[in-house]
């Protein structure tokens, strides 16, 4: 992917970062960013969400699907992709998993009331 490579260059150099110092930053060697950013390697998948993050940017950015570097994310498609997990992981679970998860949901729903 060699565009995730450019994206990383090109978001550090505009913040003035040596490539030490994201090497810091992400716990790996210069030499690994140097390897990302020239393309013979990839970062992991939490380095990238970690870059994302700290370049106040998306992983749709960095990976190259999107030329929007903005991370002001759709807050509606958000919800309804975390709603629909919760869905699918909440159907997987035994009848008395299911209870304990309804009621942690009304032990936040109360702690949030009585604040």
């Amino acid at each position: 992917m060699l565009k995730l490579g450019t994206r990383i260059r090109e978001l550090r150099k505009r913040d003035h970062l040596t490539q030490q110092q994201i090497g810091d930053f992400l716990g790996v060697k210069k030499a690994s960013v140097s390897s990302y950013e020239g393309g013979s390697r990839l970062p992991d998948v939490n380095a990238i969400a970690k870059l994302a993050k700290y370049f106040n940017t998306t992983t749709d950015y960095l990976l190259g699907n999107t030329n929007d570097p903005s991370s002001n994310v759709n807050t509606a498609n958000m919800n309804d992709l975390l709603a629909s997990r919760l869905n699918s992981d909440y159907n997987d679970l035994n009848e008395s998993d299911k209870r304990e998860v309804q009621d942690f949901i009304e032990y936040i729903k109360n702690k949030t009331n009585n604040k």
